[in-house]
């Protein structure tokens, strides 16, 4: 085809071959627009998802609930150590900017053949933990609570914060009386529950967590 021939052909259709072409344009343009929005939408969707797993822990478990053995050191007294991080454990690469306020709730009592926990109610039993060292320490706010009477087999410890300037956490120490390498020890257990309120999300909860002497 000649060039002088195009030209004439060119001339007869234009309006044709400008329309397709406004009509492939828009249609790109459009692609993009939908493209883009999607791209936004899912980029916040990511972020508030992400946003609730930036409160955990190394034994609280959002996924349900965990038994551990507390450390011993010959004959003394067990311990316990429980991290809540401002991150989702173990990637600290990625963490919370903003303080992370919480509320952490212990309580001694014991675990029967089905791992189903009960408070202890028992008065002769909780008297008894007055002589005894069953307790709970918040390290960062150096607040210690002990279990037994008159304190009680319960104790919250409120507006617990991990700031949020870096990669940190809280730490906990939960201690049992050497009583419990004993033969007729009680076997008690300490259950954790830790939840925040505070993010996109609506807040989070760390599943309980129980700790006990191996039996």
């Amino acid at each position: 085809m000649t060039v002088k021939k195009f030209v004439k052909i060119f001339k007869k259709r234009w309006i044709t071959i400008w329309l397709i072409i406004a009509v492939v344009s828009l249609s790109a343009v459009t692609s993009y627009s939908i493209y883009t929005r999607i791209t936004i939408a899912k980029r916040v969707v990511s972020t508030q998802a992400g946003t609730a797993s930036l409160f955990s822990s190394d034994h609280m478990s959002a996924g349900g609930i965990k038994t551990i053995s507390p450390k011993t050191v010959d004959n003394e007294d067990a311990s316990v150590t429980v991290h809540i991080y401002n991150y989702a454990y173990p990637q600290s690469a990625l963490f919370r900017k903003d303080d992370t306020e919480y509320a952490l709730i212990a309580r001694i009592g014991y675990l029967d053949s089905d791992e189903t926990f009960h408070e202890l109610t028992d008065t002769a039993a909780i008297n008894s933990l007055s002589s005894l060292n069953y307790s709970i320490k918040y390290e960062d706010g150096n607040e210690t609570f002990e279990f037994g009477s008159p304190n009680g087999t319960s104790h919250s410890f409120e507006q617990c914060t991990i700031g949020g300037d870096s990669a940190n956490s809280n730490t906990f120490t939960l201690t049992f009386d050497k009583i419990e390498f004993g033969s007729e020890s009680p076997n008690y257990c300490i259950e954790l529950m830790a939840s925040q309120a505070q993010g996109l999300c609506n807040g989070s909860l760390l599943k309980t967590f129980h700790s006990r002497m191996e039996r």
